[in-house]
């Protein structure tokens, strides 16, 4: 039995999905894999690891080229999460110790080659402030508007 799986290779028994109401449309990318993970297992439902089953990703749309967006998303998902199941408190504890991480990463990134201080900084910043900034569901947007209008 594990906590959660990932949301790119679940099987899930219809009824449970029904149950608790699928995966959240308020997440974006990140973390509705587990808040719906969450809500089966609130319900009674468990979730199995089962290492002989595959899963084969023949597309994907690559996200490499927004990291920023990636940041930003990954920061406002987990902060939402840490809202929707916990309380107030541990959700700023959470934003501030993930923030905490990272500022040390970036301080050491400073000295180590190869690392990137920025990148380390912006989780800073998006994990402080999760509602700022644009994020990977506003890029979709943006390219499913151009893809209609095209």
């Amino acid at each position: 039995m594990v906590d959660w799986c990932q949301s790119a290779a679940l099987l899930v028994r219809r009824e449970a999905a029904e149950q608790v109401g699928y995966l959240d449309p308020d997440f974006f990318v990140y973390s509705d894999e587990v808040d719906f993970a969450w809500r089966l297992r609130a319900a009674g439902w468990s979730s199995f690891y089962v290492p002989e089953a595959v899963a084969v990703h023949h597309e994907q749309l690559s996200t490499a080229a927004i990291p920023e967006r990636r940041i930003i998303e990954l920061a406002r998902n987990r902060d939402l999460y840490m809202r929707k199941h916990h309380s107030p408190a541990a959700a700023r504890a959470v934003r501030w110790l993930t923030a905490w991480s990272y500022l040390l990463r970036a301080l050491a990134a400073v000295a180590l080659p190869g690392h990137a201080p920025r990148r380390y900084w912006r989780h800073v910043t998006a994990t402080l402030m999760p509602g700022r900034g644009e994020g990977l569901r506003e890029a979709a947007e943006e390219y499913n508007r151009a893809v209609r209008t095209s």
